[in-house]
């Protein structure tokens, strides 16, 4: 929703839409809120010509401070970015989806954001449940969100998966994206791969000790005619297809043939 080259700005701090309006204004926080309806409308339209299942909001908050790069806290929008909350702008827009039969998501953060005397930042956590947990529940219950990417789900090293575990017994409804894994990741989660890095399924490793194991391969920028074979496999064994719902990019035909494809033909 926002960009981080036009962010910082007196008038457009987040960066939405890389627009010109004041949102210190009741006219700029108007004419914010018409262009998130008008985005939620334009991404619907993209979503369902795709049969897609659902949407990620990567910055929800915004991008108004590059150092701490996605904030993934949902309950901080009234503080990082008050017009959202205005007339209820992020609930119409999410509202729009759900009604649509789409489920939704936000990216949420495996750290906690503080505010120092240097600014925001995002303070590593020894076990990060607790703030995951509670991001969950309130996206969840705000919104009924059920999508969520995890994002720097790492502090020295990878989390240990038995946090996700305990996330998946306390959620069992949701699917848990995270950015890094282990093996036993898979057992509670769908990991987050790029097509881009040449990750084009779940690794046989993770689906010799989880057969019904899946990851969520995203894939921007990614070789998606090269690899359209092995992305077909990937898609008849279970693994998700992310890609740009918020425009109607040129490569989502291929993404949707794949799919076609992948469904077309019994699995073996």
């Amino acid at each position: 929703l926002a960009n981080s080259d036009v962010a910082g700005s007196l008038k457009n701090p987040r960066g939405y839409f890389g627009g010109a309006f004041d949102v210190r204004t009741k006219s700029g926080r108007e004419t914010f809120r018409k262009l998130l309806m008008h985005s939620a409308n334009d991404s619907i339209a993209v979503l369902k010509s795709m049969n897609a299942q659902g949407m990620v909001v990567w910055d929800l908050e915004g991008e108004q401070y590059p150092k701490i790069n996605y904030v993934g806290d949902p309950r901080m929008l009234e503080t990082l970015a008050p017009e959202m909350e205005y007339r209820s702008a992020v609930d119409a827009y999410f509202k729009k989806f759900t009604d649509a039969g789409l489920r939704v998501g936000v990216t949420v953060r495996a750290q906690r954001l503080k505010l120092t005397t240097k600014g925001w930042r995002q303070v590593p956590l020894v076990n990060p449940f607790s703030t995951l947990a509670a991001k969950i529940e309130y996206a969840k219950t705000r919104w009924g969100a059920t999508l969520f990417y995890v994002d720097t789900n790492v502090w020295k090293s990878i989390y240990d998966a038995a946090i996700f575990k305990k996330l998946m017994d306390t959620f069992p409804d949701v699917l848990l994206i995270p950015e890094h894994e282990t093996t036993r990741y898979y057992a509670y989660t769908a990991p987050y791969q790029e097509l881009r890095l040449g990750q084009i399924s779940s690794p046989e490793s993770a689906l010799v000790a989880y057969p019904t194991a899946f990851s969520v391969i995203n894939t921007t920028a990614g070789d998606i005619d090269g690899f359209h074979d092995e992305l077909v496999a990937a898609v008849r064994h279970g693994d998700i297809l992310l890609f740009p719902g918020w425009f109607n990019d040129v490569n989502n035909a291929k993404i949707k043939a794949i799919y076609d494809e992948a469904v077309g033909t019994p699995v073996v």
